[in-house]
């Protein structure tokens, strides 16, 4: 299986845990096309941007040009929001995809759980159960994992995290 066909194994999970926790918020998740407050600049594995790159080679050459210039631009917004859509939906990095959501994340210092979630969908004052949060610490320990590997097979930098912006600047790219 090759880093490809694994991410996608990776996703399958989390595809099936985020349909869960929507079903379970229902019209409580005001997340449609064209929200995109959570569309911000970040990085990724080299995993990561290297499927990101992939799908980016994949557009037309107009749609191409329009992510070059947004990353060139800079700015706080990620360069493949193209009006306030994602141009690499189905390849988007596994963050994007649980944006929106409540994250919890096992504080063991603390022995508490901590919970993010977008303020469009949750007011500040939500109490969550248990049953209402998706837990990531397992898929990012497979993601990290995945990335571990491909940085081994292609002479990488496993800690190294790439900006969105730097996938698309030829002279800054990831090899």
């Amino acid at each position: 299986m090759n880093s490809d066909q694994e991410y996608s194994a990776l996703l399958r999970p989390l595809q099936r845990e985020i349909e869960r926790l929507q079903a379970y918020y229902g019209d409580r998740l005001r997340c449609t096309p064209g929200c995109c407050a959570c569309c911000r600049e970040l990085s990724v594995l080299p995993l990561e941007a290297a499927i990101i790159r992939a799908a980016y080679t994949g557009l037309t050459a107009n749609l191409q040009a329009r992510i070059r210039n947004a990353a060139s631009a800079g700015g706080e917004y990620c360069p493949f929001l193209v009006d306030k859509l994602c141009a690499i939906y189905g390849s988007r990095p596994l963050i994007c995809r649980t944006h929106g959501l409540p994250i919890a994340y096992i504080n063991e210092e603390q022995e508490a759980i901590e919970v993010s979630a977008c303020p469009e969908n949750f007011p500040l004052d939500t109490e969550f159960v248990r049953e209402g949060l998706l837990f990531l610490d397992r898929f990012n320990g497979e993601l990290q994992a995945l990335n571990q590997r491909f940085a081994r097979e292609t002479d990488r930098d496993p800690r190294q995290r790439i900006a969105l912006s730097r996938i698309v600047l030829p002279d800054r790219g990831p090899g």
